[in-house]
C-alpha cells in the first residue's frame, strides 16, 4: 500500500535524523577539547595563554551542546522516542558523574587545574560540564519523586523565570559597576574580598529586578506583535 510505505519512509527518516543528531552532538563534545588544545598552542606561540581563548564560540560548543541536552532529552521522552526507566536513568547519571571524577583524577597530575598547561586548556571545563549534566539530571529524578520538595524551591524557580534576562543584563551591569568603582577609586580603598561581595550584592539587586521587569515592559510587547501582524 503506497500510503503505508510513505508512513514507514517518514518514520525511518525520523529515526535516521534522530540518530544522526546524536552522532553530531557526540562529535561536537569530542571536537571542542581538540579545538581548545589547538587554540592553546596558537596562543602560547605569543608567550602567554589567556583564558579568553575558551570563550570563543567554537571552543565552547561542548558546553552549549550539553546545556541543550536535557531539553532535547525531555522532548524525546514526551514524543515517545525515549522511554528510560528510573533505574536506567539513575545508572546513566552515575556514569556521567563518574566520568567527571575520572577526568579530574587523571588530569590533576597533568595540569588540568591551570589553563597554562595543554591538558588544562583542553579539558579543564569538561568535567564541570559533565558534573552539571549529572546535577540537573539528579534534580529531574528527585523532582519527579515523592521528595520533589527538595528541588522545587520557589526562590530557584523564580530565578529560573528571570534567567534569560539575567543572561542578557548581568554582564552589562557588572561592566557599569566596575567602571564606576575604578572612576571613583572605591575599589582601591576596600578589601578585595569585601569588594567582591559588595559587587555581587549591588549587581544582583539591579540585575534581578531589571530581568523581572524586562519581559513585561519590552519583550512581551514585541512577542505580541507576532500575533497581531500574523496574516
Amino acid at each position: 500500500m503506497p500510503e503505508l510505505d510513505s508512513i514507514r519512509g517518514v518514520a525511518i527518516l525520523g529515526v535516521l535524523l534522530y540518530h544522526g543528531l546524536l552522532l553530531l552532538l557526540a562529535f561536537v563534545i569530542l571536537f571542542s577539547p581538540a579545538s581548545r588544545l589547538i587554540s592553546f598552542y596558537l596562543a602560547r606561540s605569543n608567550g602567554f595563554v589567556s583564558y579568553v581563548c575558551n570563550d570563543y564560540t567554537w571552543n565552547a560548543l561542548d558546553g552549549l551542546v550539553l546545556g541543550a541536552f536535557w531539553p532535547f532529552f525531555s522532548a524525546s521522552c514526551l514524543k515517545g522516542q525515549l522511554k528510560p526507566s528510573r533505574a536506567v536513568f539513575q545508572k546513566a547519571l552515575i556514569v556521567v558523574f563518574r566520568t567527571a571524577l575520572t577526568v579530574w583524577g587523571i588530569g590533576i597530575p597533568f595540569g588540568i587545574c591551570t589553563l597554562q598547561e595543554a591538558v588544562g586548556a583542553a579539558l579543564q571545563v569538561t568535567p564541570w560540564h559533565f558534573l552539571f549534566v549529572a546535577l540537573i539530571g539528579l534534580c529531574l529524578l528527585v523532582g519527579s519523586s515523592r521528595q520533589k520538595r527538595f528541588v522545587q524551591v520557589k526562590s530557584f524557580q523564580f530565578l529560573g523565570e528571570v534567567s534569560y534576562g539575567l543572561y542578557l543584563y548581568h554582564l552589562l551591569i557588572f561592566t557599569l559597576f566596575d567602571h564606576f568603582a575604578r572612576s571613583t577609586g572605591i575599589s582601591s580603598t576596600i578589601d578585595p574580598i569585601f569588594m567582591l561581595l559588595i559587587r555581587f550584592l549591588i549587581v544582583s539587586a539591579i540585575a534581578i529586578p531589571a530581568s523581572l521587569l524586562s519581559p513585561r515592559l519590552f519583550e512581551d510587547r514585541f512577542l505580541n506583535l507576532k500575533t497581531r501582524l500574523a496574516p
